[in-house]
């Protein structure tokens, strides 16, 4: 118990005396404006206030050539089509 008294008195004597230390709590919040871990969040951050809330209805699409031994006259080709879920064009939206 008599630790935790000791912890607590040094602890708030720091907190009262910031001089002591030689940096405020400002000083040292302020020093998240130029934190190295920040910057993959802020580029989320800028990204989605850039995109367009539209979801498409396809994931993506394709366009698929192919050759039955080699021979021009067995050409065959094919689309496919990936949509996305039902509600997830609704739900990109909101």
């Amino acid at each position: 118990m008599k630790i935790i008294v000791i912890s607590l008195f040094f602890l708030f004597m720091g907190i009262s005396r910031p001089d002591v230390h030689g940096i405020t709590v400002c000083d040292f919040l302020a020093t998240a404006i130029h934190d190295y871990t920040l910057v993959s969040q802020t580029e989320k951050v800028d990204f989605l206030y850039a995109a367009t809330p539209n979801t498409p209805f396809f994931d993506r699409i394709e366009l698929r050539s192919e050759s039955d031994e080699f021979e021009s006259s067995r050409q065959r080709y094919s689309l496919r089509f990936y949509p996305n879920g039902w509600g997830e064009t609704a739900n990109g939206k909101k």
